[in-house]
């Protein structure tokens, strides 16, 4: 067992935290990603539609919930990698139609091996299920850029405290997120949409004033002909919010060999440097683009996350290029 160890990466502990997660790994020539030149062939990931059965003797995993939602592509390619370096000799199915409470469902009843939870801390994953308690991205998703139209931006860009934000401007949501209930006790006014792809609809209608998106999602989202038509929707200059949280794996019940095989691997990779190349490659051009440093920070105080979150995600800031 090596939980010690990636809890400690997460942020549990000093010393090796530093090390694994917030300095970049030197990544060996042949240490590749799933896929690429010079790794172990390993079985390609399979998607099965809705009502289809998926293949004996795979890793199911939920798909992207729509063609336009990149968001869960980080943690499919973390997932293989890990799986490859712990040598699991089952690939993956990608099982479709998946939305939020559909996913939790699915696994508390055994129908789906593995998913993601974003969440203030491991803990906070859902009841009854096996949770690997390690920020798959290292606090980057509670990292967010303001996402608004051109309209709303000027007022936006002249926030400097979190109540002007809270009381002057419009939050939009989506209804089915975990955390929902946490930024209502905080005073955000929310409006809210059933469908990720209805809240760039509704933002770029006027419904309401602003999105905040993580600086792994941002880029992507407002690059997207689906999202955003016309780039009618922009990032707010200067401006940034922070509070703890990010994605971890977690698992149906009765799964701890598969949970052990998945940590394993990821603690072999960041060891030869490819979880750092993985995270680079997904995430990188996406934090240069955010230029943290040269933006005003709004902390999210008294949002409710494990200490061991808002650590990894200090280390993540501390790693930043000046």
């Amino acid at each position: 067992m090596h939980r010690r160890h990636l809890l400690l990466a997460a942020g549990l502990g000093p010393g090796l935290a530093q090390a694994a997660w917030a300095a970049a790994a030197p990544t060996p020539a042949n240490a590749g990603i799933a896929g690429t030149p010079g790794t172990t062939p390993w079985p390609a990931a399979r998607t099965v539609p809705p009502g289809s059965t998926p293949p004996v003797d795979t890793v199911r995993f939920p798909a992207r919930q729509d063609t336009a939602d990149a968001r869960g592509d980080f943690s499919i390619a973390l997932l293989g990698l890990a799986l490859q370096a712990a040598g699991w000799p089952q690939g993956l199915s990608l099982l479709q139609g998946l939305n939020q409470p559909r996913t939790v469902a699915e696994l508390g009843a055994g129908r789906l091996d593995v998913a993601i939870a974003s969440a203030p801390g491991p803990l906070d994953a859902p009841p009854g299920l096996l949770v690997l308690p390690v920020p798959i991205r290292r606090g980057l998703l509670g990292l967010r850029l303001l996402v608004s139209t051109a309209a709303k931006i000027e007022g936006l860009q002249a926030v400097t405290r979190l109540d002007e934000l809270k009381r002057q401007h419009v939050l939009g949501y989506g209804a089915d997120w975990r955390d929902r209930a946490q930024f209502e006790r905080l005073g955000f006014r929310l409006a809210t949409s059933p469908t990720y792809t209805g809240l760039f609809a509704m933002l770029a209608a006027g419904r309401f004033d602003y999105l905040h998106r993580g600086v792994n999602e941002a880029k992507a989202e407002l690059d997207s002909p689906v999202l955003n038509p016309g780039q009618r929707l922009r990032v707010v200059p200067g401006l940034a919010l922070q509070y703890p949280l990010d994605d971890y794996f977690v698992l149906r019940p009765g799964a701890e060999r598969l949970r052990d095989a998945i940590e394993t691997g990821l603690q072999r990779a960041q060891a030869d440097g490819r979880y750092q190349a993985l995270f680079d490659l997904h995430h990188g051009q996406a934090l240069a683009w955010a230029d943290l440093r040269h933006r005003r920070v709004l902390n999210v105080d008294g949002y409710e996350a494990a200490p061991s979150l808002a650590a990894a995600q200090r280390l993540l800031l501390q790693s930043l290029p000046r």
